[in-house]
């Protein structure tokens, strides 16, 4: 599922990741074979760092399939919480709910006309494999970085 939120990462933040360092591990209670739960901490090219936690076998409150965001900067923050788009600025930290923008069909409707489009325009798709191959070499990359204990240069 990371590689879903890595390519959200990749796209907001508009930059590639250079290091990333992660963790993984199996609770007792877990289900998986393998370890389904992860904290990676990342640097993008540009000097941003971002921690990621992810987990397939927690307790409580389930988050929605596009997971929970929080941006946080010197100006404010953007944070996508159950599918909610807040923004926080100025000193009093108050939210102000930023609405989607609804589309009359499902994202996998809208990727599959994208594909269709770009056969037929001969273009490149806007979630092409020269792009998704990036998030790819980040999960990877966090695949390794568990496993040997060491931060991974990408």
């Amino acid at each position: 599922m990371a590689i879903h939120h890595f390519d959200i990462l990749r796209y907001l933040l508009n930059d590639e990741a250079v290091t990333i360092q992660a963790t993984s591990f199996r609770p007792s209670w877990s289900w998986f074979k393998g370890n389904p739960h992860a904290d990676a901490a990342m640097t993008f090219s540009k000097g941003v760092h971002v921690h990621y936690r992810g987990r397939w076998a927690g307790k409580g409150k389930k988050t929605t399939w596009n997971g929970d965001i929080r941006l946080v900067g010197e100006r404010g923050a953007i944070e996508l919480i159950d599918d909610q788009v807040l923004l926080y600025q100025g000193e009093q930290d108050i939210p102000e709910e930023i609405p989607l923008i609804k589309t009359p069909t499902s994202d996998r409707m809208i990727s599959l006309d994208s594909f269709i489009q770009a056969i037929k325009e001969d273009t490149v798709p806007p979630t092409s494999i020269e792009d998704n191959i990036k998030s790819l070499q980040l999960t990877w990359a966090a695949i390794e970085s568990s496993k040997t204990g060491e931060r991974v240069h990408l």
